[in-house]
């Protein structure tokens, strides 16, 4: 009697394979000899592949402090693709993206603080590295993903000065 099956995975995807209900190992491109007693391909959304390929997109909008401080509030769209399929499954799960979107939030919050108002009235160059930022954050917190683009899309002010500040940022940020 045979005691292993044969997986099959196509270019450009993954497959994650647990052991008794927990993770044992991913599975690229390729031929792969698994024991059907012990090994199970994981579903995830109705699908047991993972297409590496594929771009996602998600937006976020986060609000922080400038370092005058002013409260500012940043859109940004993003667009990733999943480098971790582990990381995705058994750290998101049902919630990606997430991950992704922690990560930008932290990041945005974090910049803010490091610039001035006076900064995003009269450059787009203080957001610049936001894409960079973004792909160190999602590594660091493990969201299984990597940013490919990010598109700053509203700068706006809140609180008491955002009536005369606002003008001045949509001639920037529009």
């Amino acid at each position: 009697m045979l005691n292993k099956t044969l997986i099959k995975v196509p270019p450009g995807q993954a497959v994650i394979l647990e052991r008794k209900g927990e993770f044992h190992r991913l599975l690229f491109e390729g031929k792969h000899v698994v024991n059907p007693f012990s090994d199970d391909v994981k579903m995830w959304r109705g699908e047991k592949y993972f297409n590496l390929n594929e771009t996602h997109s998600t937006q976020v909008e986060e609000t922080g402090q400038t370092k005058d401080p002013v409260p500012v509030t940043v859109g940004v769209s993003i667009t990733f693709k999943i480098t971790s399929p582990r990381d995705v499954v058994y750290l998101q799960g049902d919630n990606f993206p997430s991950g992704v979107k922690k990560a930008l939030k932290d990041v945005i919050k974090e910049r803010l603080s490091e610039v001035s108002i006076r900064d995003l009235c009269e450059s787009k160059s203080c957001l610049e590295d936001l894409l960079v930022l973004a792909d160190e954050e999602c590594k660091k917190q493990k969201a299984g993903c990597t940013p490919l683009t990010l598109v700053v899309t509203t700068v706006r002010s809140s609180g008491e000065h955002s009536e005369r500040l606002d003008p001045l940022l949509s001639k920037i940020w529009k």
